[in-house]
């Protein structure tokens, strides 16, 4: 980063590549950066001036909302020279991370749900960005479903909850279901056979 930049403008960059990524667009709502960030809303002006004066960002307004959008200067200063966006540098760890959440439904309407899971959320979020996998798992006694979403990185996970969550309060959930917990985890093992 050029000199005098916080860290918070470092943060808010590196968010800014990284989400871009996730919504597959380049903008970035101003509203998504100052939830997932600790760039509070009375001091995001400031610190968006900041990286759009080092020529790391370009500010946007259009009819549905503000936000920024990194410039290929801004892009390699996070992502190291030629490295892809799952390469971002920063505070993340390495390994897998998952999210689970809990999802219930009444028994007679599992398979419904099970469904909805098969073509609205595995279809969302095998567009984003450090995705690696989805299972879900049933109770059939209990109407009970847990969605356990496996991505690459801490970084990638915490980024991707905006666009998750921005539907129905968390991952979507199935007609007559209620997701009722999301939790985050490190995957200590994960070992599949074919």
């Amino acid at each position: 980063m050029p000199k005098g930049l916080s860290e918070k403008a470092e943060n808010l960059l590196r968010r800014v590549v990284i989400l871009g990524k996730a919504y597959q667009r380049e903008d970035v709502p101003r509203r998504i950066l100052v939830k997932t960030t600790a760039v509070g809303e009375d001091e995001y002006e400031a610190v968006a001036e900041a990286l759009v004066e080092a020529g790391l960002a370009e500010s946007f307004v259009d009819s549905e909302y503000a936000g920024l959008r990194a410039t290929p200067a801004g892009k390699e200063r996070v992502r190291g020279p030629g490295k892809p966006a799952s390469e971002a540098v920063g505070r993340r760890r390495r390994g897998m991370y998952a999210r689970v959440s809990t999802v219930e439904t009444s028994p007679a309407k599992l398979h419904t749900a099970t469904h909805f899971f098969r073509q609205q959320v595995l279809a969302q979020l095998q567009q984003m960005e450090g995705f690696k996998g989805f299972i879900v798992l049933g109770n059939r006694q209990k109407g009970k479903l847990l969605g356990v979403a496996l991505w690459e990185s801490e970084e990638v996970m915490h980024s991707t909850e905006e666009v998750v969550s921005g539907r129905r309060g968390g991952i979507p959930h199935p007609p007559g279901g209620a997701t009722v917990d999301e939790e985050n985890y490190e995957v200590f093992i994960l070992e599949v056979s074919s």
